[in-house]
């Protein structure tokens, strides 16, 4: 069940439509450079770990297969969901701020409709490693984020994140 209706919001812009799923958990797009397999298997736990606290999470390691359009996937993932978690690394910001392979064409769709819907809330930082300064892409700059970077998932950022994606 959808429900949609018409307001104004200092983040969406004067008669922006909003569409509201009742009783449906958030979809949550993640966005992340495979710097390494380590990584790799971290955001694939974080995604899991979202995932047993009832959020519905698209991840390209669960959710592609063998000859798949991987540009189609990215456009329809992320303008398709709820939330896009960015996963900041420094590897993640370098691809990012020089809109280089997979995380440069998803940054370039993300900046697109952040300029398109204002809409700033639905694209959260995630420090993964090292500091906001060296893994924030520049456009994301400033954001309120949460910071796992210690790896753990049953501590009060993370709890502030699953919170946060159910609002």
């Amino acid at each position: 069940c959808i429900q949609k209706y018409g307001r104004e919001n200092q983040n969406m812009g004067k008669g922006y439509l909003v569409e509201k799923k009742i009783n449906q958990p958030p979809t949550v797009f993640v966005s992340y450079s495979w710097d390494n397999e380590q990584h790799k298997r971290w955001v694939k736990s974080l995604a899991d770990k979202l995932v047993e606290n009832s959020i519905q999470v698209i991840l390209d390691q669960n959710d592609l297969v063998l000859g798949d359009p991987l540009p189609h996937f990215m456009e329809q993932s992320i303008m398709g969901s709820d939330y896009v978690l960015i996963i900041c690394t420094p590897q993640y910001k370098q691809k990012a701020d020089a809109r280089k392979g997979g995380v440069g064409y998803e940054e370039s769709i993300i900046s697109s409709d952040v300029f398109m819907t204002q809409n700033h809330r639905k694209y959260i930082t995630v420090l993964a490693a090292g500091t906001w300064e060296t893994a924030t892409p520049v456009w994301a700059g400033g954001k309120y984020g949460v910071n796992l970077s210690d790896h753990q998932f049953d501590g009060e950022e993370f709890e502030k994140l699953v919170n946060g994606l159910k609002r």
